[in-house]
């Protein structure tokens, strides 16, 4: 936190990345972060979720046609990506800021907010993808799991996903990024699964069998960014079994903070 608002007096307006898959604490820890920079740094942040971007059910229904794996949201090609780089553009031209809510206890966008980006200087933008970049195409090959086996059997979702990636380097060009790197993809499931017992009852709440299988749809870019992008990110926080944080890499001068 103090890192970063010492960049923002660098800077009019700074975005922040952060990555990390699904049950990571993601989501917890940036809006720690934007209470911490807000209350003890007097830097005033706001954190946008590429979850709340997703397309609507419907148009993912539509979407479905190329491949009924798309009609899951969660994977590049399934968000509103033109609204999401609106908003982006919105904070740092300081306009006002239309921003989705996206229900994933309905599976739908429910409603949107206006909010004035002169309110803040600094954007955190949390996604479970972000920074992931495509992969050349005999690559995805061959299928990473059950589900890319039984349900994509011609690669179709996968060149489909991958392809969409490269439109997607744009609003993840930020100033810095941070990744939350998880221990392996086992832990994936279970923090995911502790993640839905939270969510309240509604038709888009899953079983444990159903989280296991959800999860399948992100597991080639989950061990694509836990391989590279590691590396790539300006910060990365290594994550134990127990949750518990370590250092892996930070920035100097606070890199013995």
């Amino acid at each position: 936190a103090e890192w970063l608002a010492l960049q923002t007096e660098k800077k009019q307006r700074i975005t922040f990345g952060v990555s990390g898959s699904q049950g990571s604490g993601k989501s917890t820890f940036s809006m720690l972060l934007e209470n911490i920079l807000k209350a003890t740094f007097s830097t005033p942040a706001i954190v946008l979720s590429l979850d709340d971007f997703y397309l609507t059910h419907s148009e993912r229904i539509t979407l479905s046609e190329l491949s009924p794996m798309l009609k899951t949201r969660g994977v590049p090609g399934t968000h509103d990506l033109a609204l999401a780089m609106s908003a982006k553009d919105q904070f740092l031209h300081g306009d006002l800021m239309r921003i989705p809510e996206f229900s994933k206890s309905e599976d739908d966008r429910v409603g949107y907010s206006d909010v004035s980006a002169n309110e803040f200087t600094l954007l955190i933008f949390e996604g479970w993808c972000w920074g992931a970049k495509p992969v050349p195409k005999d690559s995805l090959n061959p299928p990473k799991n059950d589900l890319e086996r039984e349900a994509d059997p011609k690669g179709i979702w996968r060149q489909y996903v991958n392809e969409r990636l490269f439109d997607y380097q744009s609003l993840f060009a930020t100033d810095f990024s941070l990744f939350l790197k998880v221990p392996d993809f086992a832990c994936v499931a279970r923090w995911r699964w502790q993640q839905e017992q939270g969510l309240p009852d509604g038709p888009g709440r899953m079983t444990k069998a159903e989280v296991e299988r959800f999860i399948m749809y992100y597991e080639r870019i989950t061990q694509q960014l836990l391989r590279d992008f590691g590396s790539e990110a300006n910060i990365c926080l290594a994550l134990g079994q127990d949750h518990s944080i370590q250092l892996e890499k930070f920035p100097a001068p606070f890199s013995a903070l």
